[in-house]
């Protein structure tokens, strides 16, 4: 077991993965959701556009660096929790999943209505719940890639 500035790179390194490669795949399974459930709204530029207050090209970049460091944030804190946790029994990716599931309940029933009721641009405030439960799945997505990756990038030892 490595001890110190080391066992910390080493975990950061995995968080920073798992947290790339989630982001990506929830970004896929949002990009290729049907348009019937998400509408027009892309997911990064709905999330900038809450920074810049408006149009959905200016909001581009800051939403996806957004974007980006929340899952990388978000895939820290599943990596702390598969260490805290310390189970063997259940493959990781199935953890994650159930992080993932809890994480996007959260998402669904408390974030996105309160985000959906003030967002400045009037697109979002209409959509309906499909693009809820389309960020749901994204979630779960997201937490088994966060989990798989941790898993085949470094164990987690029993707490």
């Amino acid at each position: 077991m490595l001890l110190g500035t080391e066992a910390i790179a080493e975990f950061l390194l995995v968080a920073v993965s798992a947290g790339l490669l989630g982001t990506l795949a929830m970004s896929a399974v949002i990009y290729l959701a049907p348009k019937s459930l998400v509408g027009n709204i892309g997911l990064v530029s709905a999330i900038g556009s809450i920074f810049t207050g408006g149009g959905f090209q200016s909001a581009r970049t800051i939403g996806t660096l957004v974007h980006i460091s929340a899952g990388i944030a978000f895939a820290t804190l599943y990596c702390l929790g598969f260490g805290i946790l310390g189970i063997q029994s259940v493959p990781l990716s199935v953890v994650g999943g159930l992080f993932g599931l809890a994480h996007g309940f959260v998402l669904f029933f408390i974030l996105i209505p309160l985000l959906a009721e003030h967002h400045p641009v009037k697109s979002i405030r209409e959509a309906g719940g499909g693009i809820g439960f389309a960020y749901l799945v994204a979630h779960i997505i997201f937490g088994l890639v966060v989990g798989g990756v941790a898993s085949l990038l470094g164990a987690f030892p029993a707490a």
